[in-house]
C-alpha cells in the first residue's frame, strides 16, 4: 500500500516529466514488458487468460492510456498558462451539436462495442451455467446453515 500511495504522490508531483512522449513510452513498455513477459508463470498465465480476466487486462492498459492523456493535457495547459497562451480548449472553435452529431456518434459506438462484446464472447467461449433451477442453489448464493445445539 505504501508503495502504490508513493506512486501516486510522485505522479502528482512529476507530472510535467513522465507525460512526455519518450518518457511515458518507456514506462509503459516496462510495464507491457513486465506484465506479459510474466506469462511464463503458468500460474499467471492460468489465471491472466481466463476468457473472463481478459477484460481485466484490456481495462488495465486502456486506464494507464487515458490516465496519462489527461495528465499530458494538464501539463501541456500549465505551460501554456505559464506562457501567456490560452488553453488548448480554448483555442479551438470546434462545437458540436449534440443532435445529431454526437447521438450519432455514440450509436455507432455503442453498435461497435455491442458486436465486439459479442465476438469476443463466442471467440473466448465464454462459460455459461445451466438455466436457472429454483430447486438448486450453487454454494456461494446458500446462506450459512444453522447447527442446533
Amino acid at each position: 500500500m505504501v508503495i502504490s500511495m508513493t506512486v501516486f504522490a510522485l505522479m502528482f508531483v512529476l507530472y510535467k516529466w513522465w507525460t512526455k512522449p519518450a518518457v511515458f513510452a518507456g514506462i509503459f513498455g516496462l510495464f507491457i514488458l513486465g506484465y506479459f513477459g510474466s506469462m511464463g508463470d503458468a500460474n499467471f498465465r492460468s489465471i491472466v487468460a481466463k476468457p473472463d480476466n481478459v477484460p481485466i487486462t484490456i481495462m488495465v492498459i486502456t486506464v494507464m492510456l487515458c490516465v496519462w492523456i489527461a495528465f499530458r493535457r494538464a501539463a501541456l495547459n500549465d505551460s501554456r498558462t505559464a506562457a501567456g497562451l490560452p488553453l488548448l480548449e480554448e483555442d479551438r472553435d470546434d462545437k458540436v451539436l449534440v443532435w445529431p452529431d454526437l447521438v450519432y456518434t455514440e450509436l455507432i459506438c455503442l453498435i461497435l462495442a455491442t458486436a465486439g462484446l459479442t465476438v469476443w464472447a463466442i471467440v473466448s467461449k465464454a462459460p455459461l451455467e445451466q438455466p436457472a433451477n429454483p430447486g438448486y442453489a450453487p454454494n456461494p448464493a446458500k446462506a450459512p446453515s444453522s447447527a442446533k445445539a
